[in-house]
């Protein structure tokens, strides 16, 4: 089922009557810019032609859990992977986006769920069929690649790390305990550290900063 959103006051946008935007209008710079982002985002026409696809998209897509793609007429092309409900919920939500309606559409399959924002898209003035984005929403808080980087950030050990992710994941004290194989009040200390190393008020607090954290990819350790 899906859920209405309320429209961008921002999605008119564009170079013409934003000049900072002419900064950005680069094409190549764009494409650059989106595979930085750990969040999936995928163009596609009414028909499921892919105009446009970033990294993290094409990773969900090639895992083929909910949604996938394939060559038809050696076109790349978005349908779902596996459950003709998951289609017909996607085209639902596409036939909303055509009317001019965003909306949030929960897609389950056998291999689990995918959350979808489907967006009309008005980038291309003037292009041949109308554009639609979709953006895949972020589930999981522990699977941010930037998890690793605010552990390097607070420098956090591996199992305060591996403690962080479990509460990410909505673990309890117990349950983390039982799969580290450790007393609770180890894990009560090592929530204690973390919360001192990170300025945390307590464990809502210190969830919360993972789940604000920007959806950026971030970039490999150097070697020096």
């Amino acid at each position: 089922m899906a859920t209405f959103l309320q429209p961008d006051p921002l999605s008119g946008l564009t170079a013409q009557n934003d000049p900072a935007a002419l900064a950005v209008a680069d094409p190549v710079l764009l494409s650059l810019l989106m595979d930085e982002f750990s969040l999936g985002v995928v163009i596609i026409v009414r028909s499921g032609r892919i105009e446009y696809i970033n990294r993290a998209a094409r990773t969900e897509l090639d895992d083929a859990r909910v949604l996938t793609q394939s060559l038809q007429a050696e076109v790349p092309t978005l349908h779902a992977a596996h459950n003709p409900r998951v289609q017909a919920q996607l085209d639902d939500a596409l036939a909303l986006a055509a009317a001019g309606r965003r909306s949030l559409v929960s897609l389950h399959s056998d291999d689990g769920p995918l959350d979808v924002v489907v967006v009309p898209f008005h980038g291309q003035p003037g292009a041949a069929e109308p554009l639609y984005a979709l953006y895949f929403v972020r589930t999981n808080l522990c699977a941010s690649p930037m998890l690793s980087l605010f552990a390097r950030n607070h420098r956090l050990t591996q199992t305060e790390q591996t403690v962080l992710a479990a509460l990410c994941r909505g673990r309890t004290m117990p349950e983390i305990a039982a799969q580290m194989g450790v007393a609770i009040s180890t894990v009560r200390t090592h929530v204690r550290n973390l919360c001192t190393k990170t300025g945390a008020n307590g464990m809502r607090e210190l969830v919360y900063q993972v789940a604000v954290l920007p959806p950026v990819e971030p970039a490999p350790l150097q070697a020096h």
